[in-house]
């Protein structure tokens, strides 16, 4: 028997949407905070996963879901609405 899980128990998350002046779409990003560590534990494990690319958002890449379908996982390089801060803003408090 599995487990019950309520969506109120899911990790912390973010909405953004943006206007569209042509084709409407949908994508999904799971965000990290630090995506080379992420992206070299999940190959790790035998996830694909594509390269990363510097987003002026973000630094972005896509993993393969065993459906063969990819899901984006992104580094925020700004402010979140869950208090993550970019990489480079936390390394500068850490050092001072």
């Amino acid at each position: 028997m599995s487990e019950r899980r309520d969506s109120s128990e899911t990790p912390p998350s973010e909405l953004a949407v943006h206007p569209a002046d042509e084709r409407e779409s949908h994508e999904l990003y799971l965000m990290c905070d630090d995506i080379e560590g992420t992206i070299a534990e999940l190959r790790a494990k035998g996830v694909e996963a594509g390269p990363v690319h510097d987003q002026p958002w973000g630094r972005v890449t896509q993993v393969r879901l065993p459906s063969g379908q990819e899901l984006g996982m992104y580094e925020p390089r700004h402010p979140t609405a869950i208090g993550w801060q970019p990489r480079q803003d936390r390394a500068a408090e850490e050092h001072g």
